[in-house]
């Protein structure tokens, strides 16, 4: 997908693989939209609202705040640096995390009442790594650039 090679092939920073990410969850949203429309399953359209709602939106959201959250929290280029260095530091395991909630969440949406409590307990784990990736990205960007963060 051209898309996804574009985004793969941007230069290397905290926003490029939640970018790629995004780009994924947005083609399979697409695709998979026009499969439940051809086959009549319905009943999958909430699990295409969950992976577009946190898959696509929120994912595009986090990754433009992590973005400009140096920008705009950095008063000096160094403390720009030290923020970018922040967020760039544990981002793989973020997004994997990340990415490993929504499709959790997804699966327990596609599978509605027939996964029973192993639906509702998937559900929980999924919301919870989306939540806690989620957190942590709000508070490395709030947090104020001390001079004291390791570089």
């Amino acid at each position: 997908m051209p898309v996804i090679r574009v985004a793969w092939a941007a230069k290397p920073s905290a926003a490029r693989l939640p970018l790629v990410w995004l780009c994924v969850w947005f083609q399979a949203v697409a695709w998979g939209d026009v499969l439940v429309v051809a086959l009549g399953q319905m009943r999958l359209l909430d699990a295409l609202g969950v992976a577009a709602l946190a898959g696509v939106l929120a994912q595009a959201i986090a990754t433009a705040l992590t973005y400009v959250a140096p920008l705009l929290r950095g008063t000096t280029k160094a403390d720009r640096d030290r923020i970018m260095v922040r967020f760039e530091r544990g981002g793989v395991a973020r997004t994997a995390a990340y990415n490993l909630g929504v499709l959790a969440v997804t699966a327990a949406a596609a599978g509605g009442t027939a996964l029973a409590s192993a639906g509702a307990r998937l559900a929980m784990a999924g919301w919870a790594l989306v939540a806690l990736v989620a957190a942590g990205q709000i508070a490395m960007g709030l947090w104020p650039a001390a001079h004291g963060d390791a570089d």
